[in-house]
């Protein structure tokens, strides 16, 4: 089956020379790294892509900050800032978990 937005991706990789996040899921799925996942509410274009990572990557967290777009850190740097203190913190002292199987389940 042909995907509808199929002349767009072609497009994309021919002038980017990227590969598609899609199509590096089964690699991301197996990258256990602790992640955090930072998303304006508003950000229509990244949300529900940055929704996906956080299902797909196994140690992944998905912080959305209300009321901001694409460029939470230039709209909301005290909060960005203290989210990423947070997130840093809780992976030093070995309090960032797995996401669990359940939380990662695909729809």
């Amino acid at each position: 089956m042909r995907a509808r937005n199929g002349p767009l991706q072609t497009l994309r990789r021919t002038v980017t020379g990227r590969p598609l996040l899609a199509d590096l899921s089964e690699q991301l799925e197996a990258m256990e790294v602790p992640t955090l996942i930072v998303t304006g509410d508003e950000d229509h274009v990244c949300i529900d892509t940055s929704l996906w990572l956080k299902r797909l990557l196994p140690a992944a967290g998905l912080s959305i900050v209300p009321g901001t777009g694409h460029a939470v850190n230039l709209e909301e740097p005290d909060l960005f800032n203290r989210t990423l203190d947070s997130f840093f913190g809780a992976v030093e002292v070995g309090r960032w978990a797995p996401t669990p199987d359940a939380s990662r389940s695909r729809y």
